[in-house]
């Protein structure tokens, strides 16, 4: 899931020769980048590598092994070769999930003082029955001053899983009915006992 990759993204022949066969023109320069991923999506940039390998005799040549004029022209080229955008895509995508996530958040806060205020027929509402139970409530109809809702036979562990339930259908709201007023939603909401109204 979570590892490391290198990969190369430039390369170059030196003009200097192989200290190890004297070769000329054999030297391959590479600028190698190593970053993070998860799930094989770049989230980060890690490091930006130099090497050699001579194409003659295969001699691989880090930079403290290389002849001074060699180990310039590859500074040259590691300076000329930044590291790449594409290695962000996985901190971009991390990012914006959770500012996704935070709209949403505060859309659903946002909506539900407004459903309370006025609720409807349909109206979906998040419960808490204990510390960690959650539950939902249906409301069936609406008379006057008076909301009939029906509670649902399931329960949740976490808040967030509680509008999960309805995915079940009409299997979700089979449990006891109840009637309040209006003015009791709003109570109940105030003191964090309904914590969450959809539509």
């Amino acid at each position: 899931m979570l590892g490391a990759r290198k990969i190369t993204r430039s390369t170059k022949i030196s003009s200097v020769a192989c200290p190890n066969c004297h070769s000329a023109n054999a030297v391959q320069l590479n600028v190698l980048f190593k970053y993070l991923h998860f799930f094989f999506i770049p989230c980060l940039p890690l490091s930006k590598i130099g090497s050699g390998v001579c194409t003659h005799c295969g001699q691989v040549l880090q930079p403290h092994m290389m002849p001074e004029p060699m180990r310039n022209e590859l500074q040259v080229l590691l300076k000329s070769r930044p590291i790449p955008l594409w290695s962000f895509v996985g901190l971009a995508l991390f990012i914006g999930l959770i500012v996704f996530g935070e709209n949403q958040e505060k859309k659903v806060k946002k909506d539900t003082a407004v459903f309370i205020l006025d609720p409807k027929k349909g109206d979906i509402l998040t419960i808490k029955l204990f510390k960690d139970e959650f539950s939902l409530l249906k409301i069936d109809s609406i008379r006057d001053d008076s909301l009939y809702l029906t509670m649902s036979n399931y329960v949740s562990e976490k808040e967030y899983q509680a509008i999960n339930i309805k995915r079940k259908g009409d299997r979700a709201f089979g449990g006891d009915q109840m009637k309040i007023t209006k003015e009791r939603l709003k109570e109940l909401y105030a003191d964090s006992i309904i914590v969450e109204a959809r539509r």
